[in-house]
């Protein structure tokens, strides 16, 4: 006789806690190559839970939903300068399907434009390029075009508006029509709480907490630099991103960004390593995104546990079974990348 015998677990989500447990899983936290943030307040979560059962699609079951994206929508035109009374917007699930939306429209727009005097409508155009404003206007009125902007603001349109509020680069310019901008540097995604968080925080917290994120930077900037072993390649004093680039000083020694990388996850941080773009791509470098749970405190443990990896990698010696066995996998790695053009390479 056979006995099958079956061992009951707890429950599936202890299975589950199980399979994505913190010693496998990465620590959101410590993750520094996303401009997500992984901090939210207690009362936008108590927000996101009670509507978690509602679908925002459904805009005829969900009215109110769309009216505080509606709100959320006004608000953002505000702080982009834009004429209130004829803006639109709609919140979509990330930045390429906003970018393809604005591309649409102004295809739209362009080929009744076109319809309406007469002209094909089989060959539009599209320019990608940065500052072209000024040359594109003189264009325009040259030619009678019209020909507008649309601007992917990314992580720094919401960033601009609070650090470097003179700089003038929205609705204010002629040609400049639509934008789209990542604001998931709130961390809420539903209207309910991203509405909340607008509203909570208001122009005066936004600007408090990126003027924050801004002297976190180059506050870790400066310690980099302190160190003699890094050079910091992106601007500081709200001229940029609160991030910092930096590469490794030294020359002629046995490891590279892409070992450091490597290495201090070790150390459970996760920073990305990478290749810059064609033409420069000899130049290596790695980033941290300062993000609103990134505090000075947690900056200097940061330090503190990136020089103890640079001091293991240069007591190793360059022939060391760690260093090959890494470099091994990274040279595989790196080799999926030789045949395709205009990519930069990582490692997170």
């Amino acid at each position: 006789m056979v006995y099958l015998c079956h061992i009951v677990t707890d429950t599936q989500l202890d299975k589950e806690k199980d399979e994505r447990s913190e010693q496998l899983d990465g620590n959101p936290v410590l993750n520094l190559a996303s401009f997500v943030t992984t901090y939210m307040e207690d009362d936008a979560e108590q927000l996101m839970k009670e509507n978690l059962s509602k679908n925002f699609i459904d805009f005829e079951e969900y009215p109110v939903s769309v009216e505080l994206q509606n709100r959320c929508v006004s608000i953002i035109a505000r702080l982009f300068n834009a004429p209130v009374d004829e803006s639109i917007g709609v919140s979509t699930i990330g930045s390429s399907e906003a970018i393809m939306l604005a591309i649409l429209s102004m295809k739209r727009l362009w080929k009744n434009r076109r319809i309406s005097e007469g002209k094909p409508v089989d060959k539009p155009n599209l320019v990608m390029a940065a500052s072209v404003n000024d040359l594109l206007l003189a264009k325009n009125q040259k030619n009678g075009w019209d020909v507008p902007i649309h601007v992917d603001a990314a992580a720094g349109g919401f960033v601009a508006p609070f650090v470097n509020p003179d700089l003038v680069w929205d609705f204010r310019l002629t040609s400049f029509i639509s934008l789209d901008i990542y604001n998931d540097i709130v961390a809420v995604i539903s209207p309910t709480a991203k509405y909340y968080v607008l509203i909570r925080l208001g122009r005066q917290g936004f600007t408090s907490i990126m003027r924050n994120l801004m002297c976190i930077a180059d506050y870790l900037a400066a310690r980099l630099e302190a160190t003699n072993k890094f050079t910091i390649l992106s601007d500081r004093n709200g001229n940029g991103l609160p991030l910092v680039a930096f590469k490794l000083k030294a020359k002629d020694i046995h490891y590279d960004e892409y070992d450091v990388a490597q290495r201090i996850r070790e150390h459970q941080w996760i920073v990305p390593a990478y290749t810059m773009a064609p033409n420069i791509q000899h130049i290596k470098l790695l980033r941290v995104v300062v993000r609103e749970d990134f505090s000075r405190e947690r900056c200097d443990i940061f330090i503190t546990d990136l020089m103890h990896t640079i001091d293991f990698l240069d007591k190793l010696d360059k022939n060391s079974t760690y260093l090959k066995s890494w470099k091994t996998l990274k040279n595989a790695t790196i080799l999926g990348f030789k045949n395709q053009s205009h990519k930069t390479n990582g490692v997170c």
